[in-house]
Parts: structure tokens; sequence; C-alpha cells
């Protein structure tokens, strides 16, 4: 099983975040490690993509707790929150500086 877990931005300080996986899933539930999980919306009929807006991390260490259904099955993972990229218009108005 492969999942792909993307960040689609933060907004109102709701970070939302998409799931793809390569087989057809039956349920996801995601949150923070310290708070409740939510279940993630299937975006499609076919179970492989999966979308969820979470409270935004407020710190760098923080954990984000995946449980996945397949055939049946559950499975159950951790990673950090760490490949959220928080941009300000500054960063954004810097990079384009230094590339001209």
């Amino acid at each position: 099983m492969k999942l792909k877990l993307e960040p689609q931005g933060i907004e109102d300080n709701q970070l939302t975040l998409r799931l793809i996986s390569e087989l057809p899933l039956e349920g996801v539930r995601i949150g923070l490690a310290q708070t409740s999980p939510q279940a993630m919306q299937a975006t499609g009929d076919k179970g492989t993509h999966w979308l969820v807006s979470l409270p935004a991390p407020k710190s760098n260490d923080a954990q984000i707790r995946v449980a996945v259904s397949m055939a049946g099955s559950h499975y159950f993972a951790q990673i950090p929150a760490t490949f959220i990229e928080h941009k300000t218009f500054y960063t954004e108005h810097q990079q384009a500086q230094d590339a001209s």
C-alpha cells in the first residue's frame, strides 16, 4: 500500500490535507497527535482520493496520526507535520527579488 499525504494550504488557521492512495480505501481518519481524529471525506467514488481540514499545527514538532481501512484491515501511521511550509508576503516577495 502506498499513500501520499499533501498539504493544500492553510486558511483561517485550518490546514487542508489531501490523501491519495494507489488502492481503494474504505475509510480514513486523521488528526494531529494532540487532537481527536477526524474522518476524511472521499472526493471521488473510487476511494483513492480523500480530503480533510484540520486545525493548523501550533509547533514545529507536531505529529499527524493516520488510520486507514482497506479490505477489512486497519493500518496506522504517525508522521511529522514538518512538510508544511508557512508562506508570507515577505518570503514570496523576497524570492521574487532574489530571482531577478
